[in-house]
């Protein structure tokens, strides 16, 4: 499901038929969308992570500046598409919906002009200060609160080197890689959300 009004907050979720699953809301910030990470289990709705955003001074915000931002339904489930610009470099994020599987995809590109300061996707945890990570493998980290344990996993490319992907309490964020190519240049990330 997602909004149709402008007035509303945009959404997409992935909730399988026995009502659980994964809701991203995408609240607009300033110039741009940010979104937040929920679990759902039927009547329940725990807010699990916030997109870290910048604002439009920043030539590198701590995540993709999605100034536009559409949700359209299609076979597989809603999918929300986004662009924005910061700087000289322009954003476009993709957020495909898995209902069975309770997962939701992130793919974002990025084309740049010139090296990055930094070019991440930051989060901040809403689960609490106690709730620390656990690595499952060297690409997914799990966050457990009660008897719900959400995943994060980062996808890695054959063309681009693998992300730096920190976690901890407070939360977690995935570092693109920048390769040697010459500039201009389009850059790739991919990570989900997944309720185990």
């Amino acid at each position: 499901m997602s909004s149709d009004s402008d007035n509303d907050i945009q959404f997409v979720d992935a909730i399988d038929s026995d009502g659980r699953g994964l809701f991203v809301s995408f609240p607009g910030r300033g110039d741009r969308f940010g979104h937040v990470v929920s679990i759902v289990c039927g009547e329940e709705i725990v807010p699990c992570m916030v997109s870290l955003e910048g604002d439009d001074a920043e030539e590198w915000p701590d995540s993709p500046p999605i100034q536009q931002l559409s949700v359209e339904q299609r076979k597989t489930g809603a999918v929300g598409l986004g662009v924005g610009q910061a700087g000289k470099s322009h954003w476009s994020v993709t957020v495909e919906t898995f209902a069975e599987e309770r997962r939701i995809d992130f793919h974002v590109a990025c084309r740049l002009k010139m090296h990055p300061a930094q070019i991440s996707s930051r989060y901040a945890s809403l689960l609490g200060e106690g709730i620390e990570p656990t690595s499952v493998d060297p690409y997914t980290w799990s966050w457990t609160a009660g008897d719900k344990t959400l995943l994060v996993r980062e996808s890695v490319f054959d063309h681009y080197p693998a992300p730096e992907f920190p976690a901890t309490a407070s939360g977690f964020e995935i570092n693109a890689a920048v390769d040697q190519m010459p500039f201009p240049k389009t850059i790739e990330w991919r990570y989900s959300f997944q309720l185990a």
